[in-house]
């Protein structure tokens, strides 16, 4: 028996996926980490899941954001197809820049199309705030309610300046996503603008942030 073997069985029988399941020689990670075997089985299933109905079928109309290990790699090339459509105005890739609107389903079943540019996301949680459905903008979290399901996202993709026109009046909160509760810059994915009351800073206090797993 290998010491890679021994060190699996060990954690499977602690319950928790092997290391090298998403570790590699070089310690580098190359696939999604959770705390318990059995949270990393069901991710490694719907991830299947996704990605066969992907391949077998079409594109999806929604994506869900977890299960992707590297949602910044997609969010580029999401980016790169917005620009591309709009080569005849020149647009470059270094001047487009990521938009978010905030839609009003929560159930990607509802959804029955693709945006006319850009993608639809789901599956990811607001954490230090809560979401007011009505007027589809932050509010304060409901206590004792740590993590609050966001809507579907539409994520698109402008150029700087016309970022400024469409997000110069009224209040946004620019909600930093991340891929797992531990906030750092591996896990870091992009900034999201969300609709608010009030001004930026109050959340900022917060540490108000988008999460794509709770785990």
């Amino acid at each position: 028996m290998t010491t890679q073997l021994q060190d699996s069985l060990d954690a499977i029988f602690d319950a928790k996926p092997p290391k090298h399941w998403f570790i590699d020689p070089s310690g580098a990670q190359y696939a999604w980490t959770l705390p318990s075997l059995g949270l990393w089985y069901e991710g490694m299933i719907d991830r299947e899941a996704q990605l066969s109905t992907w391949i077998n079928t079409t594109r999806p109309f929604t994506y869900w954001m977890t299960g992707f290990f590297n949602p910044q790699g997609f969010l580029t090339s999401a980016r790169q197809e917005v620009t591309r459509r709009h080569k005849a105005e020149k647009w470059a890739l270094d001047d487009v820049v990521i938009v978010t609107y905030m839609t009003d389903h929560f159930d990607s079943r509802k959804i029955k199309g693709p945006p006319d540019e850009g993608i639809y996301i789901y599956g990811l949680f607001l954490e230090g705030a809560g979401w007011d459905k009505s007027k589809k903008m932050l509010c304060e979290a409901t206590p004792k309610e740590m993590y609050t399901p966001m809507p579907i996202i539409h994520v698109s993709a402008v150029t700087s300046e016309s970022e400024k026109k469409i997000f110069g009046k009224g209040e946004f909160y620019s909600c930093p996503v991340y891929t797992v509760p531990k906030r750092n810059g591996l896990a870091f994915i992009f900034v999201a603008k969300i609709p608010s009351e009030v001004n930026g800073r109050h959340w900022v206090l917060r540490g108000v942030g988008i999460l794509c797993s709770k785990d």
